[in-house]
């Protein structure tokens, strides 16, 4: 992907990474480092890999595959200051989901690990880039 992006010569081309489309081919955090500046936009989607007695699957942010760390480490580490997108289903059966989803993205982008402990050592995203950069859209 890093050499069809190069071909062009272009600052107008970029890629607009998917944190779950890569798994089936990759860790996130090593396509990140691999691709760099290359990125525009992000798209955050969890997912988990295929096992011998079922096919991978998308599911909520971490409840999946992605190593979430190392992924924000990356990120922190290229410079990245575009914009990140939760990519996800609505389920009308589930009336707090909105509130759920809320509360994954701010433990995502902040200090604390998937599990409400304050990660260490390191900054989150959040603190890494300036506020005026720091874009996320729930769409």
């Amino acid at each position: 992907m890093r050499s069809f992006v190069d071909q062009f010569h272009s600052p107008w081309v970029g890629t607009h990474f998917d944190t779950g489309n890569v798994m089936p081919y990759g860790y996130p955090e090593d396509w990140i480092l691999t691709l760099g500046q290359r990125i525009e936009r992000i798209h955050f989607k969890d997912c988990k890999l295929s096992t011998l007695t079922e096919p991978g699957r998308t599911v909520d942010l971490l409840q999946g595959d992605v190593k979430w760390k190392a992924g924000m480490a990356a990120l922190v580490k290229i410079g990245y200051n575009g914009s990140i997108s939760p990519e996800i289903g609505h389920d009308p059966s589930q009336p707090g989901q909105l509130n759920q989803i809320s509360r994954r993205w701010i433990k995502l982008l902040s200090k604390e690990d998937a599990f409400g402990h304050r990660a260490n050592p390191g900054p989150g995203l959040i603190d890494s880039i300036p506020a005026c950069a720091a874009r996320s859209y729930l769409i």
